[in-house]
C-alpha cells in the first residue's frame, strides 16, 4: 500500500497535516480498522478527509460514508471547501426525496446523521469505506445498524473516533469496538464481556464495577487498532478552572421538591405530578431544583426563577464585564427563562431549529455578548469559540459526562490563550450535588484511560 503523501492534497488545497495529526492519517490509511481517541480540537475533520483523498486517489475505495452526530453533519462539507479540497463532500440530509437525490449523485463522500442510518442502510450506496464521527454517540439500535451484513460485506475499511470514548464508563466501549472488529477482541455477547471484566455489585444485577485490572486487559486487547492522541499543544493549554455558585430554590418549591422525593406523588397549586419510579423521580427533582415541573398532563408549572437570577448574578458579578459569555442550558424553560431575564442584553441562542451560523458569527465578531446555547446544540462540531471566549456557565450540571466534556472542549482548545473558568449554577441541598458527585467519578475513567496508554 502507498505510504500517504501527508501533505497538501493538491496545488489549489490549503489543507496540510500538523505532526500529530500526518500519524492519525497514516494509522488511518494503513489499517483496516482504526479506533481513534483525539480531544477536541484535534482537527479530525481534516485528517478524516486527507486519509479518505488517499484512498480515493489510489483507488481503494469507491466511495466513502461518514456518520456523524445531526448537528455537525453539514459541517464537513463546509470544512472540505474551506480547505480548497476537490472532494465531493455532499450532508445527506432534508426529507427522503431529497436525501435520496444526493445520494444518487453518487459523490465521492457521503455525510449523514446517525440518525438516519436505517434508512441509508435501505436505500444503499456504493460505499466501501466508513467513518464514525463521535461512536460514542450511537445507541445500541445504531449500532445494530452498523454491523448489518450488507455493510459487513461492503464495508472494507472502518473508522471509529471519539473524544470521549469511557466519559461514562468502560462497559460502553464493547459496542464501539463490535462495530469495527464485528466481535473480533472483545466478543460479540454484551453478557460473556460483562462476566469477563465486571464484577456485580447488586443482586438484581443492574449494577456493575470493573473487576481488578480490567480496564488494562480490556486496553491490551483492542491495543492494535487504538490511537490516543495528545499534542504538544493540547499539553500546553491555559489553565482550567472550576466554580460553583450556588443558591436556594423558593420555600414553594422547596416544600414541592421535598414531598415528591418522600411520595412520589406531589400536588402543586392544585396539580397532580406523579413519578411512576425512582428513574422518573429523579427527572421530577431536577425539573424542580430548576423552578419548574412539568404535571401530568404535560402542564409547565412556574416555581421560581432563582436559578436564572444565579446565572444572571454569575455574568455580571462574577466575570469582568468587557468579556463574552458562553451560557449553555438543558431545556426549553431554561432558554426562556434566561431570555427574560437578560433581556434587552446584546445576546444570541443557538437550539435545535436556530439559524447557529448567524449566532456563531455574531459571538465571534463581538456584536453580541453572550451566546445561550443548548448543551447538546454546541457539544459537538463548533470550533472558533476558543479565539474569543474563555468564560463558560453551565445553568445545571448536565446528566452527561461525555456532553459536559465535549462543551468545555468549544472553549479548552487548540487557539486558546487565556485560562478558561467554567461556573456550573447549583440548588443548595438537592438533585445537583448528586449529578455533580456522578459526573466527578465518572472523570475518571477517560483519565485512568489516557494514563494508561501513557505507560
Amino acid at each position: 500500500m502507498p505510504t500517504p503523501t501527508c501533505v497538501a492534497l493538491s496545488k489549489n488545497s490549503k489543507l496540510s497535516l500538523k505532526p500529530e495529526q500526518v500519524k492519525i492519517a497514516a494509522a488511518i490509511y494503513e489499517q483496516d480498522l482504526t479506533f481513534i481517541v483525539a480531544t477536541t480540537g484535534f482537527g479530525k475533520t481534516a485528517v478524516c478527509l486527507h486519509a479518505i483523498a488517499e484512498y480515493l486517489d489510489n483507488d481503494l475505495i469507491t466511495q466513502a460514508i461518514i456518520v456523524a452526530p445531526a448537528s455537525v453533519v453539514s459541517h464537513w462539507p463546509v470544512e472540505a471547501r474551506k480547505w480548497g479540497l476537490s472532494l465531493d463532500v455532499q450532508a445527506v440530509v432534508g426529507t427522503p426525496e431529497q436525501r435520496a437525490a444526493i445520494v444518487a449523485t453518487k459523490p465521492q463522500v457521503l455525510v449523514i446523521s446517525l440518525n438516519n442510518l436505517e434508512w441509508l442502510l435501505k436505500h444503499g450506496c456504493d460505499a466501501t469505506m466508513i467513518i464514525i464521527d463521535e461512536i460514542s454517540k450511537a445507541s445500541g439500535k445504531q449500532t445494530k445498524m452498523l454491523r448489518h451484513k450488507k455493510w459487513k460485506e461492503a464495508i472494507v475499511y472502518r473508522v471509529g473516533m471519539s473524544a470521549t470514548p469511557v466519559a461514562e464508563n468502560f462497559e460502553k466501549l464493547f459496542g464501539m469496538v463490535r462495530v469495527l472488529d464485528s466481535g473480533a477482541r472483545l466478543g460479540r455477547s454484551k453478557e460473556r464481556f460483562m462476566q469477563n471484566y465486571f464484577i456485580q455489585t447488586d443482586y438484581k444485577g443492574y449494577k456493575h464495577d470493573l473487576a481488578p485490572k480490567a480496564d488494562e486487559k480490556i486496553l491490551a486487547v483492542i491495543a492494535d487498532i487504538l490511537y490516543v492522541v495528545e499534542s504538544d499543544k493540547e499539553k500546553s493549554l491555559p489553565a482550567l478552572t472550576y466554580q460553583t455558585i450556588s443558591y436556594q430554590m423558593s420555600e414553594d418549591a422547596r416544600a414541592a421538591y421535598d414531598e415528591l422525593r418522600k411520595h412520589m406523588l406531589v400536588d402543586i397549586q392544585g396539580d397532580a405530578v406523579e413519578a411512576a419510579n425512582q428513574a422518573v423521580v429523579s427527572g421530577k427533582l431536577r425539573q424542580i431544583s430548576g423552578g419548574f415541573i412539568i404535571d401530568n398532563d404535560g402542564e409547565v408549572i412556574e416555581l421560581d426563577t432563582n436559578r436564572a437570577a444565579a446565572v444572571y448574578y454569575t455574568v455580571h458579578h462574577a466575570i469582568p464585564a468587557d468579556e463574552q459569555v458562553l451560557i449553555l442550558y438543558s431545556n426549553d424553560h431554561q432558554k426562556q427563562q434566561l431570555a427574560e431575564v437578560f433581556a434587552g442584553e446584546s445576546m444570541a441562542f443557538v437550539y435545535g431549529g436556530s439559524d447557529k451560523e448567524a449566532a456563531l458569527t455574531a459571538f465571534k465578531s463581538g456584536a453580541v455578548r453572550l451566546l445561550i446555547a443548548q448543551e447538546s446544540t454546541l457539544s459537538h462540531g463548533v470550533d472558533g469559540l476558543q479565539g474569543v471566549c474563555s468564560k463558560m456557565v453551565f445553568m445545571q450540571e448536565p446528566w452527561s459526562a461525555d456532553t459536559k466534556i465535549q462543551a468545555i472542549g468549544r472553549l479548552h482548545r487548540t487557539g486558546q490563550t487565556k485560562p478558561v473558568k467554567v461556573f456550573t449554577i447549583e440548588c443548595e441541598k438537592s438533585i445537583d450535588q448528586l449529578v455533580a458527585l456522578r459526573q466527578e467519578n465518572k472523570s475518571g475513567y477517560m483519565k485512568k484511560f489516557i494514563q494508561h496508554l501513557k505507560g
